[in-house]
């Protein structure tokens, strides 16, 4: 039971080593580090130990002695004969491998049982060619999403600030619109209150004015008897009571005083 267990644990770990596993090349110099599916980037190149050659996957060029000194050549002469057996796949930073060719050369020892030729030569140029075009393709199509990518990213960033602008502004000028329609208020309301005063003032000036006329008449008045009375004189004591009653307290102690 315990082994069944084991077994079935063990199971995806092997399929996903199997499926993921490492690339390995058909030459005596062991193996490569080289995924399905990888994609060549910057600092990766071709060494071929046997005639100390380097090629730049991402760009296509190649490092190679000439007069003593290393040079950056796009195309390599005919002279070297390059052989996919002596390929060896190597990364390096800074852009000057050549820089650890020692190093290459004591760890990838020259192979003396494939003599390369102008046959072999032409493949293997052919080979590397169509490496780094599919290099450059990828990258490209990587460079091309990582850029969309980021211009969303500075498009969204400037859309939100944008937007924090816009809504303090709106509150800035929400705050002064409700200022200054609190000072409308204010004011009109100011003026309403003046006018009523003014316009009690004038009924309590009339009212004033008119008492000692309507007075007058109510003695006219009474002292006639009501029989020789005319039919358009009245008493006007009880109208006097009501536009007196009619008012504020106020203002009735002002008519009265």
């Amino acid at each position: 039971m315990k082994s069944k267990l084991i077994f079935i644990l063990l199971t995806p770990l092997l399929l996903s080593a199997c499926v993921v596993g490492t690339y390995y090349e058909d030459d005596s110099y062991g193996y490569g580090t080289v995924y399905p599916g990888y994609t060549y980037g910057y600092n990766d190149y071709y060494f071929y130990p046997g005639i100390g050659v380097y090629f730049h996957i991402y760009s296509g060029d190649y490092f190679y002695i000439h007069n003593g000194h290393w040079i950056r050549r796009h195309s390599l002469p005919r002279l070297y004969h390059l052989h996919h057996k002596h390929r060896r796949h190597i990364v390096h930073q800074g852009g000057k491998p050549y820089h650890d060719y020692d190093k290459h050369k004591r760890k990838y020892r020259r192979d003396d049982h494939h003599r390369g030729d102008a046959t072999s030569d032409r493949h293997e140029r052919d080979n590397i060619r169509k490496d780094h075009e599919s290099s450059s393709r990828k990258n490209a199509t990587l460079t091309m999403a990582t850029g969309v990518v980021r211009e969303m990213q500075i498009t969204g960033a400037r859309e939100v600030h944008r937007r924090l602008r816009q809504t303090r502004q709106g509150k800035t000028s929400g705050a002064v619109i409700s200022k200054k329609l609190l000072a409308a208020k204010s004011e009109a309301r100011e003026k309403i209150l003046l006018k009523s005063a003014q316009v009690v003032q004038e009924s309590i000036t009339m009212t004033k004015r008119a008492i000692p006329a309507l007075t007058s008449g109510e003695r006219e008045a009474r002292s006639i008897p009501k029989r020789k009375r005319e039919p358009g004189q009245v008493i006007a004591t009880g109208r006097i009571n009501q536009l007196i009653a009619l008012t504020s307290p106020a203002c009735a102690a002002e008519i009265l005083s």
